[in-house]
């Protein structure tokens, strides 16, 4: 893990967590949870799209396969910002979700090419992934809670 990928992913994090806060209790506090996984799939979509169409998919599978791979892929953003909805230590969630998506963001910049075959194992991965690590995070800070409160 490179300084530039950690402080890439700290200033990312940040902005995560002031938007997210921001919007706790209001009507825009779910919107607020998709926000970075939408648009980082929007800059990411003609890079995955090309590199589909690169490896000789047809247009349909470039198309449906794209979305799937964002959706997958992207869902740390929904993950980290859900646990900045819901955490009650928000130092040590954004210490936690920066380690987190910088070597998220280190796996993927060392994984090599892949046939096409192959490309839907690694999203499901990611996306599994996520959802366990972020149910992990949660259920150890209430752990934690309540050990403080005894």
């Amino acid at each position: 893990m490179t300084f530039q990928i950690l402080l890439f992913a700290f200033i990312e994090e940040m902005i995560k967590v002031l938007v997210v806060r921001s919007c706790m209790n209001t009507i825009n506090a779910v919107a607020s949870i998709f926000l970075f996984a939408v648009l980082e799939g929007i800059f990411d979509l003609p890079i995955v799209s090309a590199h589909l169409e690169y490896l000789g998919a047809s247009i349909w599978t470039v198309f449906i396969g794209s979305f799937f791979i964002l959706f997958c892929s992207k869902f740390l953003h929904v993950a980290t910002s859900y646990i900045y909805l819901r955490t009650k230590f928000l130092k040590s969630a954004v210490v936690f979700c920066t380690l987190w998506h910088a070597s998220y963001n280190s796996f993927i910049d060392s994984l090599p090419t892949f046939e096409l075959k192959y490309y839907i194992f690694i999203p499901v991965l990611f996306f599994a992934s996520d959802i366990i690590i972020a149910y992990l995070y949660l259920t150890s800070e209430k752990a934690i809670t309540i050990l403080k409160s005894r």
